[in-house]
């Protein structure tokens, strides 16, 4: 593929080369508006490069893809979505999600790994998702547990 004029290794955003990083500044995506918008953020984001409007054309099919593969990952995540007990929204946890927002993710990445929240935005989504997702199931099964404890040992 070629970005005004030079030639780029496609980024395939299923693949190890797709960032953390770059997932979360791709849910900017929604907030734009028009085609042209969508065809720059995208090379943007991926390459770092500007793209020049005359080059929308020979990018287009590869933004297209992009933005297909990215409804996998956003199927994908539906697996992580949170309900928060009642217990938890008396507590304030919506206030927590409110105020942090995508830090609270990168933050718990970063601590998880001992690195700096900067390497952490570089690691492969894949690898993040995973994690997120292995923590998901992990505090489903103790909330299951535990409740089994609860109800067996109650007097």
């Amino acid at each position: 593929m070629k970005i005004n004029g030079k030639k780029i290794t496609e980024i395939d955003i299923l693949s190890e080369r797709f960032t953390f990083g770059q997932r979360l500044e791709f849910n900017r995506l929604s907030e734009l508006t028009y085609d042209h918008q969508i065809i720059e953020a995208v090379i943007y984001v991926l390459y770092e490069i500007k793209v020049k409007p005359e080059y929308y054309v020979s990018v287009y099919g590869h933004v297209k893809d992009v933005l297909t593969k990215l409804n996998i990952w956003n199927e994908k995540e539906k697996a992580l979505q949170y309900e928060p007990t009642p217990e938890e929204i008396r507590a304030g946890i919506n206030q927590i999600s409110d105020k942090l927002k995508e830090f609270a993710t990168v933050d718990a990445i970063a601590k998880r790994m001992h690195i700096s929240h900067d390497d952490s935005l570089k690691l492969p989504y894949s690898t993040v998702y995973m994690m997120l997702l292995a923590d998901f199931e992990h505090s489903k099964f103790e909330r299951r547990l535990s409740k089994i404890y609860e109800n067996k040992y109650k007097i």
